[in-house]
């Protein structure tokens, strides 16, 4: 039985290779998207402006929408 595994140890690390790349293009992704639209979303929801509430409910509904 431990001859098993020792003969799948090279694919485990291939699978861990892999699982590593989707998790660092995905973390990546979530920083260099969602970073500036959290800001833009907060930046147009606290003015008190009001022409800055349209882009807060477009944000706010992209945000829920990817969500």
């Amino acid at each position: 039985m431990p001859d098993q595994f020792l003969g799948l140890l090279p694919e485990l690390g291939n699978a861990l290779g892999q699982t590593l790349t989707m998790l660092a293009i995905g973390v990546t992704a979530a920083i260099v998207l969602g970073g500036p639209l959290g800001i833009l979303l907060f930046l147009a929801g606290t003015g008190p402006v009001p022409a800055q509430r349209p882009l807060a409910r477009l944000l706010g509904w992209t945000v829920n929408t990817i969500r």
